[in-house]
């Protein structure tokens, strides 16, 4: 179905089936390095027949045609909120009793949302996990070597989540809170990170390529100090670690050669942040391997950095100002610098590259004209520029949607109403038509925010909506109207009050509301 390479055929001989699920689109599938390590640890440790399920190949596995009621165990990836929605519409796909758990396979969910606030996955899953997923996978290959396949077998699926918890104390389960009250779940990191396991070949299609393009994908850190009050990724996946440059420069070698693309495509955080990363991108040009590397924190940047990525092939740089009001900057812990930021734009249009900018509205501390200065700041790059064709500047303008584990969860959502007048004031401010102006819509973002900051309820009332064929406006308006969750979203909470899934310990609990006050302060 998707013309695969570097996939192995199902083994003659294996005891244990397992599913990947990654609920969106192929091509997102094999962007997600889960997907890759997941599938290449499990059939090399465990001789485990492995395939995998998206939204686009829902009720079949993409390599044995199988149905996932024919696997032991599925691991579902989630990677945004609105995943949710796909996930229950794979698992109807393949005649799932969504109400009622405890046949195969056993579903276990992981992902940031998951480890943020495992809530609302819980009606729809019998375990989440809390903590790296290579933790996971190291964790099920012990227990099958142990046990054998008689431990993933329906009538010990109990036992099996039992051990996983015993073990790490990383997984919230209903099965689990029957014994432990309102359990308390810790997080599962990977100490020693360069020693992780990354794949050298990924899987690849001859048909579809992947979101970022093709080429070798690598992590090369995990996790951010610079702890940026909005950011999910940075407070679930601290504390920041780096493999080792050695790792990585054998990691690529291998990488483009088994997947024969003379491409690497860098995952991090922060990509300058790595005490190597000026010295991995001159290897790289003087071997002549191109390369991406992800959005940038500008005040990491100079004009030699722009040069060397503009010399490893890639021609749009993104970078995330959130703001232009000094103020807002600096609450969220990315204090703006606009000279710096107009210089460097300024440097790489210039030099006829592309610009890509990240912003946000409903920031606390944000003044009421912060629409209007978004616009001043676009046009002030605009003058300082000499752009030579249309769109060479774009410009992506979001709602701040408040998520769980992060100083943002006691900050409320943006009013519909204040985001369209501020974006009304960037577009009125901003008269160039070689600029591209998107705009994330806030329906989507409050529905992201329903989720993020849901409990079970949440989960059951996505169920029951995509199992009614219902649409997402029904979703909302089924929250607000029986679950109230319009208070919930729209109001401050204060860091002394209990919030759901505060049960989950992802280790920044004093940081997170000591943050959160400095932010409360603000609005």
């Amino acid at each position: 179905m998707f013309n695969e390479v570097n996939v192995y055929l199902p083994p003659k001989k294996y005891s244990l089936k397992i599913a990947l699920v990654y609920p969106s689109t192929y091509e997102a599938s094999i962007t997600n390095l889960f997907t890759h390590i997941a599938y290449y640890y499990l059939t090399e440790n465990l001789g485990a027949l492995v395939d995998r399920f998206t939204l686009d190949n829902p009720d079949r596995g993409a390599v044995t045609g199988l149905s996932l009621k024919d696997f032991d165990l599925a691991l579902v990836s989630i990677s945004f909120e609105l995943d949710i929605f796909n996930l229950i519409k794979i698992l109807i796909k393949n005649g799932m009793n969504l109400r009622k758990r405890g046949s195969k396979p056993l579903i276990i969910a992981g992902g940031l949302p998951v480890m943020a606030n495992p809530l609302p996955y819980l009606p729809l899953c019998d375990a989440v996990f809390i903590g790296e997923g290579e933790i996971l996978l190291t964790l099920i290959n012990n227990l099958f070597n142990e046990y054998g396949i008689e431990l993933f077998r329906e009538s010990k699926f109990d036992e099996f989540i039992h051990e996983l918890y015993e073990r790490t104390g990383s997984v919230h389960s209903k099965i689990l809170t029957n014994n432990y009250g309102r359990l308390r779940v810790r997080k599962s990191i990977v100490e020693n990170y360069s020693k992780v396991n990354q794949p050298t070949c990924l899987i690849r299609s001859q048909d579809r390529s992947p979101i970022y393009g093709d080429g070798y994908y690598i992590e090369i850190s995990r996790g951010c100090k610079w702890l940026c009050t909005f950011c999910l990724e940075a407070f679930t996946t601290y504390p920041p670690r780096y493999r080792d440059e050695k790792s990585i420069l054998k990691l690529i070698e291998e990488g483009i050669k088994c997947i024969k693309i003379n491409r690497v495509i860098f995952y991090s955080l922060s990509f300058f942040d790595h005490p190597k990363a000026d010295y991995l991108l001159k290897y790289l040009v003087e071997n002549g391997v191109k390369f991406s590397v992800p959005s940038l924190r500008y005040t990491t940047l100079t004009e030699e950095r722009i040069d060397a990525i503009a010399l490893g092939g890639q021609r749009t740089i993104t970078i995330a100002p959130e703001t232009a009001e000094k103020h807002a900057s600096c609450l969220i812990r990315k204090e703006l610098e606009e000279a710096l930021l107009k210089r460097l734009t300024s440097y790489i249009i210039n030099q006829g590259l592309n610009v890509k900018l990240y912003f946000m509205l409903g920031i606390p501390g944000e003044s009421s004209n912060a629409g209007k200065n978004i616009g001043k700041l676009i046009n002030e790059i605009i003058c300082s520029t000499k752009m030579i064709r249309k769109e060479q500047l774009r410009v992506t303008i979001n709602p701040l949607i408040p998520k769980p584990q992060t100083p943002m969860q006691y900050v409320p959502l943006i009013l519909k109403s204040d985001f369209k007048r501020r974006i009304n004031d960037v577009r009125a401010s901003v008269n160039n038509s070689k600029v591209r102006i998107e705009v994330y819509d806030w329906n989507h973002a409050y529905t992201q925010a329903l989720i993020a900051l849901g409990n079970e309820d949440i989960g059951k009332l996505a169920i029951d909506v995509v199992l009614n064929r219902g649409s997402l406006a029904q979703f909302r308006k089924y929250a607000q109207e029986k679950l109230g969750y319009n208070e919930f979203i729209f109001k401050i909470k204060e860091p002394s009050e209990e919030l759901p899934w505060d049960n989950i310990d992802l280790g920044l609990r004093y940081v997170v509301k000591s943050l959160g006050e400095k932010l409360i302060q603000a609005l």
